[in-house]
């Protein structure tokens, strides 16, 4: 709407007095013009418009818009709760892990189970403390204690690995004799399944 009253103005400034209130051209309604003289005036009119024109809109005041403000994405980052399997002597095993990182320091809560492919599994929990490393996304973790042990024979395997970018998945290696790879998918905070962080010991 300013901007349709700002041409109006400037229309009506260009026009002047050369504009009666009931007629177009300024010559008596009889006359007739020569060749040419019609096509001059309008050439003539349009330049005065267009320079009215240009100086109504570089004098016209600025109109403020309100850009919307970028809002920062939140910083995503390891903690969480993480559900998959991994291979070591007992063979495949069912895993859901809770990763705690503050500062680049790690604690882990690991919960192992049975599953399908390898139903005669017990169900135990250990604890796993280590370092995070926020460049790279890689964590190296070493056993800290246990929550649940299922036997004496029965070890804290420590590992290490990277996760995506997006923190949905994590893959690495358990860097015990006898075992092999561990890999996890994110998934919700509150699975039943999902061990604490803690007690950490160190």
């Amino acid at each position: 709407m300013a901007l349709m009253r700002t041409i109006r103005l400037a229309f009506d400034k260009c026009l002047g007095s050369r504009r009666p209130p009931s007629t177009v051209f300024d010559r008596p309604p009889s006359t007739r013009p020569e060749a040419g003289s019609v096509d001059g005036g309008i050439r003539r009119l349009r330049s005065r418009f267009a320079a009215a024109l240009a100086g109504a809109l570089f004098s016209a005041p600025a109109i403020a818009q309100d850009e919307p403000l970028e809002t920062p994405a939140p910083e995503r980052g390891p903690s969480g709760v993480y559900r998959g399997v991994y291979v070591c002597n007992q063979g495949l095993t069912g895993a859901t892990l809770r990763f705690c990182e503050e500062e680049g320091r790690l604690e882990v809560g690991f919960r192992f189970y049975a599953v399908d492919e390898n139903p005669e599994l017990p169900t135990g929990l250990c604890y796993l403390a280590g370092d995070y490393d926020p460049v790279a996304r890689y964590i190296s973790a070493e056993g800290a204690g246990w929550g649940s042990r299922p036997g004496e024979n029965w070890i804290i395997a420590p590992f290490r690995g990277v996760f995506d970018e997006s923190f949905q998945s994590f893959s690495g290696m358990v860097t015990s004799p006898g075992c092999s790879f561990i890999s996890l998918q994110r998934i919700a905070d509150d699975d039943p399944r999902a061990p604490e962080c803690g007690p950490v010991i160190g």
